[in-house]
């Protein structure tokens, strides 16, 4: 080991970074500005700027922010370097095209020009002046300094015109000299020489030419002084640059103000004041100077949003802050590695030989690697190289502890004011700052390690800046938990390293920093025997409740102190709530307590049933056991037909016991009678679990956090650190409830079984093999959609109903894809295929026709439950059973099936027996009404939903039967629907009510038939009792109307005569309101004089009696029933409508098909014959008409007759747009009122 000689020797301060940058000061500082090193947020802000420069931008305003330290004025200075494009801007483009070649190709673009901008940088204090002095005095400065002769046109330059004018044409006679009268005036009232009003002039000072003015009036026999231009800053700087950009030198004016911050804030308090519109049109101007470039960087502490906080609405500073927008925060912490390097920049390493071998001995020191790897996997930096680590973070920022390099930005962010930045840090020569401390310490400490500012003494440098802020709240309650913790360790130098330690890391503030007690110990810098001392310190102070730690996460903290008393607070609570207070429901309402006592899979029976079943588990006071039977009301209503989602096959109930004799009670009842159930497991502890008092604890503080507004001392800090305790304790109690359900802390007690011996996370297989024992009887269906039991949503509701509708409609054998295809496919494979309840009938490659067959294999996993469905639904013919019965022992253990799968055996089940069934809706349960339904995919969904709701009746049919049935149904295909979703009784019952139904009344009430059978079909049909039973219908009474006896089951003889009898009954019923049609149509021709039997006969013989009729008859309009045969005979319908219909019913007797009673056929003949003879026995009256003088009326006749036909056109026409109904009753009308005169 090299002499143990101090750190000075190896490592310096730059001298760079010995004052802080001014930028007026440092304007043409070299060396400041070769030792700038660019970070990612000023290179994004440089990167924005610059975009400034493209003549068309309107860019051209930019608020540079950050605390001090950030190197904000430092920026400015680059900039200024950058833009009056200095040798030294090379370096600068150098280190940025390092770090991002895309901010130097704009750099690189700024410094290809020829032309460069004037840099106008003004003293901060002239500030004082006000904004628009400070833009002329700077712009003045800075033409001086570039010595560019031009001076801009203004009324300070005029009133300095006038000045000279008098001294060069003044007169010899001192009367008469008005520059020697300007200069007595000058003395008498201002005490000023003329140089010296005339320097002022020059700075544009408002006083000089105010004093100006007045000595002018008095110099020039009272003449006001009139200048032909006034001093407008943007005028001054429009001319400025016309003349900068003439010269070909330059490109326009870059104005830099730095410290703007006192601006800001009068602009934020008083934006229409005059200073603050002269800021705000000046920086308008600036945008709009185009190819006149005006560039605005102003450098302040905050944005402008912080400066106007509590003084403007937010909508209000967006309209001023806009002319500033965009603003570029210069604060890089959160990557870290810049900062590193920043710092590296600083501290200076002796490069002599004889220091060369030291530092290769240093870089092998047993700290080196060990800070390095402790620094790496803390996550402080976004590196990966762990040389980065060793060579920058170690030896570069040595003698820094690397996580003081850390903390340091931050601090400096947090904390930072003018005296005590990042910078200044390095260069205080006091007992706190580096350079002190390099200067004074060793190189090793004396137990070897080597000597690092450690983070602690940070606080000795930072301390006044934090005792500064201390109205900031965020600093306030650790500056004085600091103080308090001091107190309380008093004269322990350990525990204050400890404490201020701890102080920095809240003081930062950083998540990649945490105060755990791994960090804390790095931080600190110990050997090996300090640290374990270190950590029994820790918790010493944390159990003395001189620091706080939080069991929840392991982290360190101060412990704040007020005037609240939190634990009185805490025990008065307890008092109040204790009376009524619930253990079990405490537990109940932590938070992620349902999912640490989530249900528990049996999962080795999932593996061998595709079925997921669960445990429901509960924790549940000894007391709940003394009544056990909403427990097994609960499991029974698992399996009900209308139970909602799943909730679970198995209920554990973990009896919380505080004492032995909770225990005993919790044994006795689970070993009860009443407790025992396959189903339910009761889990008693072996030891107690003393848990109430922190439950009590907990419930008492979240009341006190819920109603802290009932607490007037209650600060935010208090509150702050209540909710840290909250969640402290609530960590306990997780971890103890935790262990408390380990499955090897209880013994298990299920249907008078009991188990002690169950190993940690052995429950599971526990379950699994309850389950297997109660669910023996469940089906393998590899398909988790139709085997589970739904937890949610059926969202693959329509594709199982469509599979069910292809197995019910019967058409042809069942086709699908042996592999992939769709849904329904993927259903039928894993229901039925893969079950060998279908039978392959025919294979076809890729795709193949099966079958369901008739009794499913013994090899069948669903052969149980067609053994079931068989029992249930086809031992007991004829008798009404509902569905309810076998629905709930399909849901229930040890079958346990899922409605989905339930709904697909049932269509499969009833596919080849559709017609040996009958299908009801159960409307009333007290009258016992029954509705036949058809039974499809919907109808099996509510059957098994509301099986209580519904029935079957159960025909076992004969293939003779069936032949018979089918034999009726055939002899009525035209009136029936030949589906087959309803039983073959049902059907043919049906059949025949659709075809009795359709039977006009004609043939139902006058029939006069041959087969007298028919009469009594007729009444058999009327009998609706007689009619509700398909089967007893078709067999019994259907024919005893035909007088046949049937047989059971019936002979081929029977069959015979029985479908011969009701086919001739059929036809006659069925033709026999056309033949008393034909008839009547018949006596009608008759009646009109005509011949034949036929519609046709029938239509001619109307027209050639109607047109026997006079003309006159022909065109009067005859009222009553002679008005309805003539509208009959004039109508252009079809015979039947007009003579068989709308006559009839005109006539009062209705539709022909209608009649009840066979004389209405008389009647209506009756009636029709009276008004043919009303229209033939009618004449008209003898009309006065005109005649002529030798007495001949053919002519008046003639014009009589070509009136009436014109006459009557006219209401043809006028009535052609009213409805015919309409139309007769304004004739009949019209007709009353003629007659009525």
């Amino acid at each position: 080991m090299v002499a143990n000689i101090k750190i000075n020797e190896f490592v310096s301060i730059s001298p760079a970074y010995l004052t802080e940058v001014n930028i007026q000061a440092d304007f043409d500082d070299i060396s400041k500005v070769e030792g700038y090193l660019p970070n990612h947020a000023s290179q994004r802000a440089l990167s924005e700027i610059l975009v400034g420069i493209m003549p068309t931008s309107s860019k051209r305003v930019h608020l540079l922010t950050g605390q001090y330290g950030t190197g904000k004025s430092h920026f400015g200075l680059v900039l200024a370097a950058l833009v009056r494009k200095l040798p030294t801007a090379q370096e600068v483009l150098n280190k940025i095209r390092e770090k991002d070649e895309a901010v130097a190709k704009r750099v690189q673009r700024l410094l290809n020009g020829v032309q460069k901008y004037l840099v106008i940088v003004p003293d901060v204090h002239d500030y004082s002046q006000g904004f628009d002095r400070m833009l002329l005095t700077s712009l003045e400065d800075a033409l001086h300094r570039e010595q560019i002769e031009f001076r801009p046109q203004s009324h300070f330059r005029e009133a300095e015109r006038v000045i000279n004018e008098w001294k060069r044409l003044s007169s010899t006679t001192a009367e008469d000299n008005p520059y020697q009268k300007l200069r007595a005036v000058l003395l008498a009232e201002q005490g000023w020489e003329i140089d010296m009003l005339i320097g002022q002039l020059r700075k544009y000072s408002e006083k000089a030419y105010a004093i100006f003015e007045s000595a002018h009036r008095k110099v020039a026999y009272g003449a006001s002084f009139q200048p032909n231009v006034k001093a407008d800053p943007k005028e001054i700087y429009k001319q400025t640059i016309e003349h900068l950009k003439g010269t070909g030198e330059w490109e326009g004016i870059w104005l830099i103000c730095d410290e703007f911050g006192q601006y800001l804030t009068r602009l934020a308090q008083d934006p229409h004041s005059d200073e603050s519109l002269n800021i705000q049109q000046f920086a308008e101007y600036c945008k709009r100077s185009a190819e006149k470039q005006c560039h605005f960087t102003v450098i302040a502490h905050q944005s402008l949003a912080d400066y106007a906080a509590g003084f403007r609405s937010e909508k209000d500073w967006e309209k001023i802050s806009g002319r500033f927008i965009p603003d570029h925060s210069l604060e890089n912490i959160g990557s870290g590695h810049e900062e590193i390097e920043i710092i590296e920049t600083i501290i200076l390493r002796n490069r002599e030989t004889k220091k060369e071998i030291a530092w290769q001995e240093i870089m092998r020191h047993e700290t080196v690697s060990m800070l390095s790897d402790a620094t790496q996997n803390a996550g402080l930096f976004d590196i990966k190289d762990s040389s980065w680590f060793i060579n920058k973070l170690l030896l570069g920022c040595f003698p820094l502890h690397p996580f003081t390099s850390y903390c340091l930005p931050w601090l400096a962010r947090n904390l930072g004011q003018r005296e005590r930045t990042l910078f200044t840090f390095f260069n205080d020569s006091s007992q706190t700052g580096l350079r002190q401390f390099i200067h004074d310490e060793l190189l090793y400490q004396d137990n070897g390690q080597l000597n690092l500012y450690t983070v602690d003494r940070l606080i000795d440098y930072f301390e006044p800046s934090a005792t500064a802020k201390i109205r900031d709240p965020r600093y306030k309650r650790i500056v004085a938990a600091r103080h308090e913790a001091l107190r309380q360790v008093g004269n322990s130098p350990f525990s204050q390293r400890i404490i201020n330690t701890l102080t920095i890391f809240e003081l930062v503030g950083s998540q990649n920093l945490p105060p755990t007690e791994g960090n804390l110990i790095i931080a600190l810098h110990l050997d090996q025997s300090s640290t374990e001392e270190a950590k029994n310190l820790l918790t010493e102070l944390s159990e003395e409740k001189k620091i706080v730690r939080r069991r929840t996460n392991g982290y360190y903290e101060l412990r704040y102190r007020s005037e609240f008393d939190l634990q009185e607070a805490i025990r008065e609570e307890k008092r109040r709530l204790r009376p009524t207070f619930d253990s079990v429901d405490a537990l109940d309402s932590l938070p992620g307590f349902d999912e640490k006592t989530g249900p528990l899979l049996g999962e080795s029976y999932k593996k061998k049933h595709f079925i997921s079943r669960e445990a429901v588990r509960e924790i549940i006071s000894p007391s709940s056991l003394a009544n056990p039977n909403h427990f097994i009301q609960r499991i029974k209503g698992w399996y009900q037909p209308d139970r909602g989602k799943y909730e679970g096959d198995l209920l554990i109930l973990y009896v919380l016991t505080e004492d032995t004799e909770n225990i005993r009670t919790a044994t006795n009842y689970a070993t009860n009678e009443a407790c025992k159930h396959p189903q339910l497991i009761i889990a008693v502890p072996k030891n107690p679990w003393p848990i109430t008092e922190k439950l009590l604890q907990l419930q008492a503080m979240r009341e006190i956090k819920n109603n802290s507004s009932s607490f007037p001392n209650m600060t935010d800090a208090d509150k702050e650190e209540l909710s840290q305790d909250i969640g402290d304790l609530q960590g306990d109690i997780d971890k103890e409830l935790i262990e408390f359900l380990r499955a090897d802390n209880f013994t298990w007690h299920c249907n008078g079984q009991i188990t002690t011996n169950l190993s940690r996370g052995s429950e599971i297989d526990f379950i699994s093999g309850l389950l297997t024992n109660i669910f023996n009887k469940t089906p393998q269906v590899e398909d988790d959609y139709i085997a589970n039991i739904l937890r949610g949503r059926d969202a693959q509701k329509r594709y199982r109903q469509e599979a069910i509708t292809r197995l019910l409609e019967h058409q042809g054998h069942i086709t699908i894809a042996m592999r992939g295809g769709s849904p329904e496919e993927r259903i039928f494979r894993n229901c039925f295929k893969n079950t060998e309840v279908f039978e392959l009938k025919a294979d076809k490659g890729r795709y193949a026709d099966f079958e369901v067959r008739d009794e499913w294999p013994k090899g069948s996993s669903l052969r149980d439950i067609w053994l079931l469905l068989h029992k249930h639904l086809r031992q007991q013919p004829d008798k009404v059973e509902r569905f309810d019965k076998v629905i709930s022992e399909l849901l229930t253990p040890p079958y346990g099936l899922s409605h989905q799968l339930i709904e697909m055996v049932l269509a499969a089940f009833f596919r080849n027996h559709l017609d040996e069934y009958a299908f009801a809706e159960i409307k009333s349960h007290k009258q016992k009404t029954l509705d036949i339904i058809a039974l499809d995919a919907q109808t099996i969904s509510n059957i098994v939903s509301a099986p209580k709701n519904y029935a079957l009746t159960f025909y076992e049919i004969h293939p003779s039967e069936k032949e018979y049935v089918n034999g009726m149904i055939n002899t009525l295909i035209d009136n029936v629907d030949k589906t087959e979703e309803v039983g073959i009784w049902e059907r043919g019952k049906e059949a025949l009510q659709a075809w009795f139904t359709v039977l006009p009344t004609i043939t139902i009430e006058t029939g006069a038939f041959n087969n007298p059978h028919c009469h009594n079909l007729i009444k058999l049909f009327k009998d609706k009792a007689k009619t509700t039973d398909g089967k007893r219908l078709l067999k019994t009474y259907l024919p005893e109307a035909l007088d046949v006896t049937l047989t059971s089951p019936p002979s081929d003889k029977e069959l015979v005569e029985i479908i011969a009898r009701f086919e001739s009954c059929y036809e006659e019923l069925t033709n026999y309101a056309e033949s008393q049609a034909r008839l009547t149509i018949k006596r009608l021709i008759e009646c009109f004089g005509g011949s034949g039997a036929t519609r046709d006969a029938l239509r001619d013989s109307l027209q050639n009696w109607y047109a026997n009729l006079s003309e006159s008859q022909q065109l009067h309009v005859f009222s009553g029933n002679a008005g309805h045969l003539q509208n009959a005979i004039n109508s252009e319908k079809d015979i039947d409508q007009r003579m068989l219909k709308e006559l009839p019913i005109a006539m009062q007797l209705g539709d022909f098909k209608s009649w009840t009673e066979s004389t209405t056929v008389d009647l209506y003949l009756e009636k029709v014959r009276v008004a043919k003879m009303e229209i033939e026995n009618w004449q008209p009256s003898s009309p006065t008409v005109a005649t002529k003088e030798n007495g001949d009326t053919s002519a008046a006749d003639e014009t009589f007759s070509t009136e009436f036909i014109s006459i009557k056109q006219q209401f043809r026409d006028v009535l052609s747009s009213v409805p015919i109904e309409t139309a007769k009753q304004i004739l009949r009308e019209l007709l009353i009122e003629l007659e009525n005169g």
